[in-house]
């Protein structure tokens, strides 16, 4: 009995458990590094992206930006993607400025710089402090490492993705700086399919864990979760460890309902540790072929056992017709022997019975394994049978799955057709606000100029348009109260910087008040009247001798004359007509004689004029000659007016000296309209005197800098 080994092997240990499953969130692209070095710890991992990355559909926006980089006092990068998409978009060759400092959030975007040759000691990249535990990597952390108070007055440019934090460009924007945001590439919502969700439910029912990086990514799992998820997938999501690398993260998926949110810092090497204490210790898991010799030995075991069942009753048999073999009669057996012939069937029969207890043993434990044998096979077709209605609930179900996935496939074609309108609308509308944004930062970088240089230009603007009127129409008046104006307006200010150009207005307020006033409309209207009577007035060469009035004016002298003598006749008869009579009548007598002589002066002065005229050819003007002087007089006069209007004294008085000289040349200066004419022009030049106004030259001069302190 103690020869035989046993019918089966010892039962091997127990499996390890499954390790954990971490699910990773970050986009396709970014994932692979994490999912590595978490499987090389022994976790498992699912991919499960909450972003997809896109480049910008606008390109020439962001070449236009990086074009030449050497005009901008930092360049920020604020995320991998964004050094990515922007050397991807830069032509061939390109290569960064060493003068042009670049600033990044955190280690991987300087990674992702020193891939592109952007990396110390040839270039200055400026990153948040990673050494400390509690280090963040934000844009506040980065913000503390600039050299702000440099930056203010120069241009910054930032580099992004749409719908990023303005936190940054904020601050630079109030320290001076005059930031230009540029995007490089699109954050969009990946939609996952039924398969996704599927194996995400099956996640969901084990042990796992969730890494967040990113506050939109958490929106996108919540949103995505409460319209896919059933509410007790959604408990199991919400009750699920999850790690995050920063603090926004972590408000934002505890405000969203996440009940076990651990808080790991920045960096995935801080991730991957948190992620490691949770899991515990975490074996390799065995490969298959580790089983193989194990079931070798399990059947070598088994093999020997068996065969020692089997073949212990042959021996036995084997044995005890040995001795029945031995009694059949030979030639030696009809000798005689020493010891009697039946005690030999004892000792055999006695042999016989030792011998069969053994084959019962053996078919008693063949049974047993029979029984084993059939058990192991109903059991087998018991589970088989199980499997195979398993196999059809699950046909069942894969086929509703498989209905409901073309109903939802329909849906979501409806909802990419209307969802393809509205990025056709979205993106009408992203072009219109990002021409609306330009015009903006336009303005805001109009308004950012000095309020003194606005001031400065406003009063320089004034200036000059005053001292263009006053060269224009001379209107004194105006420019002084302009000039007085603005003096009152830089004496409310009270700036050092303009007293002076408050000294040059004050010698050119003095200038105008020192200029002598003189009636310009009254001596236009002279002039006008001197032109409307050149028709009237006589030439030299008229063929009447005397003016109509110098005639009608010749009778009342001679008129007066007599009157007179009659008069002084008169006075002379007086006394002398006491002494005689006769003497009146020979006073009578005289006064006729006297009447005659004035009558007979009057004819013969109409008759015979004697004058002295020293231009011979003014007495031999014809009609059509006398006709054009009159017109060239008319001319000159309408010259000298355009030219008093205009405030040219060079002109004017030019035009009003030839007048003068073909009034005195060709006309009759005795005659008294010609005489009121010339007294008129005499009035005007006089009254006029200089047209020259002094100009603003000093005024001017100092408000553009010339003469600036």
């Amino acid at each position: 009995m103690d020869d035989h080994l046993p019918l089966s092997s010892p039962s091997p240990s127990a499996p390890p458990a499954d390790p954990p499953v971490v699910v990773v969130t970050r986009p396709r692209a970014q994932a692979p590094m994490l999912v590595a070095a978490l499987e090389r710890h022994g976790l498992r991992t699912h991919q499960f992206p909450l972003l997809d990355i896109a480049p910008t559909p606008n390109l020439d926006d962001l070449r236009a930006a990086l074009s030449d980089p050497s005009r901008y006092a930092l360049v920020v990068f604020v995320s991998p993607n964004a050094v990515q998409q922007a050397f991807a978009a830069m032509p061939e060759g390109f290569r960064w400025p060493q003068e042009v400092p670049v600033a990044v959030v955190g280690p991987a975007s300087a990674l992702a710089l020193a891939t592109h040759g952007v990396a110390p000691p040839a270039h200055r990249v400026i990153q948040p402090d990673t050494h400390a535990d509690d280090a963040r990597q934000d844009s506040e952390a980065l913000y503390t490492r600039l050299d702000v108070p440099s930056l203010a007055g120069r241009e910054v440019l930032i580099v992004r993705g749409n719908g990023g934090r303005e936190w940054l460009a904020d601050q630079l924007r109030e320290a001076g700086a005059l930031v230009r945001t540029v995007e490089a590439y699109r954050r969009s919502v990946p939609v996952p399919d039924a398969a996704a969700w599927l194996a995400l439910r099956a996640v969901l029912s084990g042990r796992h864990a969730w890494t967040l990086t990113s506050s939109e990514a958490v929106r996108n799992l919540d949103e995505l979760a409460r319209a896919n998820l059933s509410p007790a997938d959604l408990d199991a999501l919400h009750g699920a460890p999850c790690f995050a690398s920063h603090a926004r993260i972590v408000e934002q998926a505890t405000a969203l309902g996440f009940r076990d949110v651990t808080l790991t810092g920045a960096g995935d090497d801080r991730l991957l540790a948190s992620v490691l204490v949770w899991a515990g210790p975490v074996s390799a898991p065995t490969p298959a072929s580790a089983h193989a010799p194990a079931a070798a030995s399990a059947e070598s075991n088994l093999s020997p056992s068996s065969s020692t069942v089997t073949q212990t009753p042959v021996s036995s048999s084997a044995s005890a017709s040995a001795p029945a073999a031995g009694s059949t009669p030979a030639p030696e057996a009809t000798k005689p022997s020493p010891a009697p012939t039946p005690a030999a069937a004892p000792v055999a029969s006695t042999s016989a019975q030792a011998v069969d207890p053994a084959p019962r043993r053996g078919s008693w434990l063949i049974w047993v394994v029979l029984v084993v044998v059939v058990a192991a096979v109903a059991a087998l077709q018991v589970r088989n049978e199980r499997l195979a209605r398993d196999i059809r609930q699950r046909g069942q179900q894969n086929d509703a799955l498989a209905q409901e996935m073309r109903v939802l496939s329909r849906a979501d074609q409806d909802s990419v057709a209307q969802l393809q309108q509205k990025f056709g609308a979205l993106d009408a509308r992203t072009t219109e606000t990002r021409d609306r944004q330009a015009a903006l930062e336009q303005a805001n970088q109009d308004l950012l100029r000095n309020r003194d240089d606005w001031q400065r230009a406003e009063i320089q603007r004034s200036l000059e348009v005053t001292a263009e009127q006053l060269q224009l129409t001379g209107n004194v008046a105006g420019a002084l109260a302009t000039l007085q104006a603005v003096d009152a307006r830089l004496a409310t200010l009270d700036k050092p910087q303009f007293n002076a150009v408050r000294r040059a207005v004050s010698r050119d307020m003095a200038k105008l008040k020192a200029m002598p006033s003189f009636d310009l409309a009254g001596a236009a209207l002279r002039l006008d009247d001197a032109i409307n009577a050149v028709d009237t007035l006589p030439l030299i060469s008229s063929a009447q001798p005397l003016d109509a009035e110098v005639a009608a004016q010749m009778p009342h002298a001679a008129a007066k004359s007599t009157k007179s003598a009659k008069a002084h006749a008169a006075a002379a008869s007086e006394p002398a007509a006491s002494t005689s009579t006769n003497a009146g009548w020979s006073a009578g007598v005289r006064a006729w004689w006297g009447r005659l002589w004035g009558d007979v002066r009057g004819e013969l002065g109409q008759i015979v004029q004697v004058r002295r005229v020293d231009q011979t050819e003014a007495l031999l003007l014809s009609s059509d000659q006398a006709w054009f002087l009159r017109e060239n007089l008319k001319l000159r006069l309408m010259n000298a007016r355009l030219a008093l209007l205009s405030r040219n004294d060079a002109v004017f008085r030019a035009d009003l000296g030839r007048a003068d000289a073909l009034l005195a040349r060709y006309f009759d200066t005795q005659s008294s309209r010609v005489t009121t004419v010339q007294n008129q022009l005499a009035q005007v030049r006089t009254t006029a005197g200089t047209l020259q106004v002094p100009t603003l030259a000093d005024s001017l001069a100092a408000v553009r800098g010339q003469g600036k302190e």
